[in-house]
């Protein structure tokens, strides 16, 4: 009886933390990405990175890459060649 009463408030809050954990894990995906891929290019001077996300990094070290905006990992040069 209980549970039919208030069926629209159970399936109200069940998409609230439904939509709530999937924009966490989302961002947490993300920024697990953002850390692993930092940790292999430290030696550049990234200006954008994946997803559009802007980071300034004038603590890292520059390598020979080009002044402008980077729209692939592709376009960087490692530091190697």
């Amino acid at each position: 009886m209980f549970l039919l009463r208030y069926r629209h408030y159970i399936r109200f809050f069940m998409f609230i933390s439904m939509s709530y954990f999937l924009a966490t894990s989302t961002i947490l995906s993300s920024i697990d990405r953002l850390q692993s891929f930092l940790h292999l290019g430290h030696n550049y001077k990234i200006v954008r990175i994946l997803y559009g996300i802007r980071l300034l990094a004038s603590h890292l070290r520059c390598s020979r890459v080009p002044p402008r905006r980077l729209n692939k990992i592709g376009d960087m040069q490692h530091p190697w060649r």
